[in-house]
């Protein structure tokens, strides 16, 4: 039981979650989660199916540490697999995003990818969102996947570098500056320049 409490806690932190942030995930309290990475509750199969859905989690690795922690070993024709990293894009002030990694990997129909996102598999990486700038339309701890190719100066809905921060905005571009706007009013643009 212990060991699949630190299991856990690799899980986490891989994908660079505080206990607060996996608990509201997995729809369990902050001390439920405390409690499976310490060792003194049970991760039964109803939270291992919940795990396996949400993160993409090797049901054998959390039982019982065998084969790697997320499951994508098998690609069936018509699949490809998209890179989830470890870094947030910030749907607020910015998040740092120094170091980042794959963590994992989502299954997709490659049909999908390039017909209905028109786009190549090999240019699409996902991450998770952080924040509530964007309310309504992204929610904190939502999954996006983003087009690494797309460098267009078109107006439209972008993960943003800035330095080591990463953000999540409505972008538009005017006279040499690019205008990173929020959904949620509460928060000021932030406008630097367009290089």
């Amino acid at each position: 039981m212990h060991d699949m409490g630190k299991r856990l806690k690799k899980l986490r932190t891989s994908l660079s979650l505080t206990q607060t942030e996996f608990a509201e995930r997995i729809g369990k309290k902050l001390r439920t989660v405390q409690d499976y990475e310490a060792g003194i509750r049970g991760i039964d199969a109803t939270v291992g199916k919940l795990l396996s859905y949400e993160f993409g989690v090797n049901p054998e690795w959390m039982r019982n540490g065998e084969g790697g922690m997320l499951s994508y070993e098998r690609v069936e024709d018509g699949e490809c697999l998209i890179p989830l990293y470890n870094v947030y894009a910030s749907a607020g002030y910015g998040a740092w995003a120094n170091g980042e990694s794959v963590v994992g990997y989502y299954k997709m129909p490659i049909t999908m990818v390039k017909r209905e996102w028109k786009a190549q598999p090999k240019n699409i990486a996902m991450l998770h969102v952080k924040g509530d700038s964007m309310i309504p339309l992204l929610q904190n701890g939502d999954l996006v996947a983003i087009d690494c190719s797309r460098k267009e100066a078109v107006k439209g809905l972008y993960v943003c570098r800035i330095e080591n921060d990463l953000y999540i905005k409505n972008v538009a571009f005017q006279d040499k500056v690019v205008v990173l706007s929020s959904e949620n009013t509460s928060y000021e643009p932030i406008v630097t320049p367009y290089e």
